[in-house]
């Protein structure tokens, strides 16, 4: 079987709908997950097939394809949770600094003030700081044991009467940290 991926021009041998793909790139929410779907045909049936391996029953209505790819993504993925769209986050920071990389590659001269890195607490000299708040001192202990990093209290932060706790654990220039305010 000689199958073609659709391009959705609505030639003959194609189907009149557009091809359904979610950008994997791009100015997408940070918390959608990607299942790019594309119909195919073998010029008589028409499936749509995903890229997690999914696909369709074979359809004579190219429309009906269509209609099958674009529940698929909603029925495959449930709606994402704080952790996923925070993770969605990371990954978009990542290609961001990405582009700032080969931006300054391609753009920027010797000749030019060099770029600093500047995070959240640059006072402390760390690019960048990544927080969870913690509800409770057993969760703070929990997260602090997952992280294999001491609970400590840091004088600097206390704050009306209260007792900043906080659990850190470095992954090179990246501080992850952990923390509560006490009683």
């Amino acid at each position: 079987m000689a199958a073609h991926t659709s391009t959705g021009a609505g030639l003959a041998s194609e189907p009149s709908a557009p091809v359904l793909s979610n950008p994997s790139m791009g100015d997408e929410p940070a918390t959608r997950l990607v299942h790019e779907v594309q119909v195919f045909t073998d010029d008589e049936r028409h499936r749509a097939e995903c890229s997690c391996g999914w696909a369709s029953d074979w359809y004579t209505d190219d429309v009906a394809a269509v209609v099958a790819g674009a529940e698929h993504p909603e029925i495959a993925v449930c709606p994402a949770d704080a952790l996923d769209g925070f993770m969605g986050e990371l990954l978009d920071l990542q290609d961001d600094v990405s582009v700032l990389v080969v931006w300054l590659a391609e753009n920027w001269s010797a000749a030019l003030p060099v770029p600093e890195l500047w995070g959240t607490s640059a006072r402390h000299r760390r690019p960048l700081d990544v927080t969870v708040r913690c509800a409770s001192r057993a969760e703070l202990d929990q997260v602090a044991a997952l992280m294999e990093a001491p609970v400590q209290a840091d004088r600097f932060y206390d704050s009306d009467g209260c007792t900043y706790r906080c659990a850190r654990r470095r992954f090179g220039r990246v501080v992850f940290e952990a923390w509560r305010y006490e009683r």
